[in-house]
């Protein structure tokens, strides 16, 4: 598996970018220049985790520079012409000496490797789940009901054919069962982050 970049960047009290790693420069996908910090969604193309462009002062070290601490926040990078990044960010306002602010700081994990790999199990469930309702689901219906109908003349058969009616009949709900459960399982699986493309 990849290794994980950790990424550090800095804005000055008057919300100035002050300055990235190098690693937070390649994750981000463009190299550092002194922009505010009403510019630094659109100029490094950061987006929520869905993909949604976030709002200007948005990002992690913008609310930080307000003042707030940001723990975890996951911030996805759309630059056109390369892979989508995801970056999980910490944020907080760094202090002076006499406790004045004197900036704000942000730590990045670039997480794609993660998220990608977290993705690919997600379509994965999805499909299984998709095959199993229509695969599974839909005949086990149509043997349902037409056992359903063959039982209420079960009483006129011979025995045996009446012991295969209800021997086929235990199978279809035990069959049942395992597509529930099959299913349950899958959604077990389900991601937190369910919903982003």
């Amino acid at each position: 598996m990849k290794q994980q970049h950790i990424g550090i960047g800095v804005c000055g009290s008057d919300g100035v970018l002050a300055m990235l790693s190098p690693a937070l420069e390649e994750s981000l996908g463009v190299a550092y220049s002194p922009t505010t910090d009403s510019a630094w969604v659109g100029q490094y193309s950061l987006c929520d985790e869905a993909g949604q462009p976030l709002p200007p002062g948005g990002d992690p070290l913008a609310r930080a520079h307000r003042g707030e601490h940001v723990t975890g926040q996951l911030v996805t990078v759309r630059r056109p012409g390369r892979d989508r990044r995801w970056l999980l960010c910490s944020a907080f306002p760094v202090h002076g000496g006499n406790a004045e602010e004197v900036g704000a700081a942000v730590l990045t994990v670039d997480v794609t490797v993660r998220v990608t790999e977290q993705l690919r199990l997600d379509a994965f469930r999805d499909l299984l789940i998709q095959t199993v309702n229509h695969e599974f689901r839909t005949p086990l219906a149509a043997i349902t009901g037409h056992l359903e109908l063959i039982e209420d003349a079960t009483p006129g058969l011979p025995a045996p054919v009446q012991w295969s009616i209800n021997a086929i009949g235990r199978s279809a709900h035990r069959l049942g069962e395992v597509v529930t459960s099959i299913s349950d399982l899958a959604e077990t699986f389900r991601s937190p982050r369910d919903g982003a493309d």
